[in-house]
């Protein structure tokens, strides 16, 4: 075992455990071992266990321990060292457990132990560091800034160890050439001036003599934006929508050259034309608030508006070779053709791959070629045997970066029409249809109503059953309405209506006029139906009212309820004496049937449901108000009947009296006999019905 120990040493040597030196103490030379620094951060009150390990081949002889405060202690069994208990273990050369009390155990130790080895007496010296962290909030937490800004940062609350205070970089290091922030002072205010992107990271406010405090900011730099050119080309009469300048902007005012407001509010800055007009050309101002800056930023950009240029025609081509057809379309532009498409008449539409063939169809066409310095991209369609469903109007359209274009083929193969019934069958002429002969919607849904025609058209309206004309085309946009499909180029005519009510049912008409104004207006027609939600009615049947409401398409309801012209609420699982529910809740009925009915309940009433699953209730008034004369009380009766012969004996006493009284004096008889007429008439009167429906929640309606 002896003869290994040497062995084992040298090892230890090797792995760099310790360093070696040579010290005299008490006039006996000891080596000195170094060992590897050891680090504890914990908290106040727990306990740290430090030791050096025994090996067999050393003997034990004493240990010492040296403080924060550079005071040495030596440690044995009569120790009483405040705070530090010793580790009893045979594998232990020196051993403590520090009990962290106060901030006084913070700082720099080291543990000492003196060995003998085979003889030769070393010391072994361990270093080791006790510190306490405390993690604390930074005002702010997370900051975005702009490159050139400054940066302000500092604790959250003050302190009174602000003499302490360092600031750390993103890089770990800390930064010295930074100014305090006089207004946080107490709080480790500080200040750095013109922040670059390579700032961007975790920044941190560190302070403390023992325990060492630290508050954390997370800094986003982001780079200036250098405001780039803007020049914008707009075309006159058309509509614009576009997001300029930075897209991370805060804030944006917008002005135009004669500096009205087009556009002021938070984010990205937005313009949003409706119509660009002459005046519209010129200088541009923009006013931008970044992320991360207090000032705003100015910028300037031009528009130059000019008139629209005229329409790009697509030539089309066919040429027949039986048994095949070549269709041809060519754009002249200085954009690249992304796709090419055809759509046969019955609607099927086709790609133009170049290099691929299905079935009777393949990709025919020259790619781009010049010609008289025009740039000219063509894509095509051959068609091998030709069916009867090839015959007739086609439609091409070539997508370029810029937008689609649009042509029209009539194909038309005599070998293919030789029968008589074939060649009947087969359109040649462009027609108008509309893609649904009935629509059928409910109040408050959105409508579309759309038609189309192989061929190109310049406008188109749409014209209601009351006679009322809406005019629309691509761009067409408001509350009430707007274009849907392809372009009037494709032949398209389509409105996308929010609001027709049940009063705009009918007959409607789609209408177009073509690009050659010699050729007639066309028109199709179809039928328009708009349902109310719910319709709402009442009548008496015998002798009892009838209040109910149907949902349109018979929805499963959620709840009824009903709501009487002086704003009292019924519902139907609520219901007062004399009225009884019929609800079909599963078919979207409402009823409630009222027996005796009042003079109150025979005016109309409102019926209201909330159709399952729905968060809106809709709602319905009954059109028709129910009078019937009310029945003559007993007790009236018998006062009539009792009445009636004196009230006859007194007109003619009164016209006796009237006869032979005094000219002189018959104005005051007269008036005196009106008092009596007066009263005999106020006893005929009937009181007031008090409504029976009592002690019911009113609801409103």
């Amino acid at each position: 075992m002896k003869s290994w120990a040497p062995f084992v040493y040298a090892l230890l040597l090797a792995g760099g455990a310790f360093a070696a030196e040579i010290i005299k103490t008490n006039n006996t030379t000891r080596e000195v071992e170094y060992l590897d620094q050891e680090f504890f951060n914990t908290k106040i009150g727990a306990e740290e266990r430090v030791i050096i390990t025994a090996y067999a081949f050393n003997k034990k002889e004493k240990c010492f321990i040296k403080l924060p405060n550079d005071v040495q202690y030596s440690i044995d069994e009569n120790s009483n060292i405040p705070g530090i208990k010793i580790v009893e273990d045979p594998n232990v050369a020196c051993g403590i457990i520090v009990n962290v009390q106060s901030e006084d155990m913070i700082g720099e130790w080291e543990l000492i132990a003196w060995e003998l080895r085979y003889s030769d007496p070393i010391e072994k010296r361990l270093p080791f560091t006790i510190y306490v962290e405390e993690n604390i909030n930074a005002a702010p937490k997370q900051v975005t800034i702009t490159e050139g800004s400054d940066l302000y940062l500092h604790l959250e609350n003050p302190t009174n160890l602000h003499e302490t205070c360092k600031l750390i970089g993103p890089d770990k290091k800390e930064r010295t050439n930074v100014e305090s922030d006089s207004n946080y002072v107490d709080s480790c205010g500080f200040v750095i001036k013109g922040i670059k992107v390579s700032d961007n990271g975790k920044w941190e406010i560190r302070y403390g003599n023992g325990v060492i405090f630290r508050a954390f900011t997370e800094v986003t730099v982001n780079e200036i934006w250098e405001g780039q050119q803007m020049d914008f080309i707009w075309t006159k009469d058309r509509s614009v929508n576009i997001t300029i300048g930075p897209e991370d902007a805060v804030y944006c005012k917008i002005e135009d050259p004669h500096g009205y407001v087009v556009f002021d509010g938070f984010g990205a800055c937005n313009i949003a034309l409706g119509r660009v007009r002459r005046e519209h050309n010129g200088l541009w101002k923009m006013t931008v608030g970044l992320s991360g800056k207090v000032l705003t930023e100015e910028y300037d950009f031009t528009v130059t508006v000019t008139e629209a240029a005229q329409k790009l025609t697509v030539i089309t081509h066919v040429e027949k070779q039986q048994p095949e057809v070549l269709l041809t379309c060519s754009v002249p532009t200085e954009y690249e053709v992304h796709a090419c498409k055809f759509r046969d008449p019955s609607g099927r539409v086709l790609l133009a791959n170049e290099g691929v063939g299905e079935s009777r169809y393949s990709f025919h066409g020259a790619g781009v070629s010049l010609n008289s310095q025009v740039q000219t991209h063509e894509c095509g369609l051959r068609i091998t045997n030709p069916q009867t469903s090839d015959l007739g109007l086609w439609r091409c359209a070539v997508e370029t970066e810029a937008k689609e274009y649009y042509g029209f083929l009539t194909v038309l193969c005599p070998w293919a029409m030789q029968d008589s019934e074939v060649a009947a069958s087969v359109v040649s002429e462009p027609v108008l249809t509309t893609h649904l002969d009935k629509i059928t919607a409910v109040e408050g849904d959105t409508v579309t109503m759309s038609c189309s025609v192989q061929s190109a058209i310049r406008y188109c309206y749409f014209r209601a059953s009351n006679g009322s004309i809406y005019n629309i085309s691509p761009g067409t946009t408001s509350e009430t309405m707007e274009y849907v499909g392809a372009s009037l180029d494709a032949g398209e005519c389509g409105v996308k209506f929010k609001n027709l009510l049940a009063s705009d049912s009918g007959r409607w008409s789609c209408h177009v006029g073509f690009s050659d104004f010699n050729e007639p207006e066309q028109r199709a027609e179809f039928d328009v139906t708009v349902n109310e939600p719910i319709s709402a009615r009442q009548y008496t049947e015998q002798s009892t009212l009838v209040v109910e409401g149907q949902v349109y398409n018979s929805r499963q309801l959620e709840y009824c309820r009903f709501v009487r012209i002086d704003g009292q609420g019924i519902i139907s699982t609520n219901l007062p004496d004399r009225y009884t529910s019929h609800d079909s809740l599963a078919t979207g009925h409402c009823a409630i049937r009222i027996q005796d009915a009042t003079i109150l309940d025979r005016h109309p009433w409102t019926v209201v449901a909330r159709i399952l699953g729905q968060d809106v209730e809709i709602s319905q008034s009954t059109s028709l108000t129910v009078t019937m004369p009310p029945a003559l009380e007993p007790e009236n009766a018998k006062k009539l009947i009792h009445w009636f012969p004196m009230t006859l004996l007194g007109i003619m006493l009164f016209s006796l009296i009237v006869l032979l009284v005094p000219k002189k004096n018959r104005s005051k008889t007269i008036d005196r006999m009106c008092i009596m007429r007066d009263s005999i008439r106020n006893s005929f009167q009937k009181k007031p019905l008090h409504d029976p429906v009592q002690n019911i929640g009113v609801m409103a309606a």
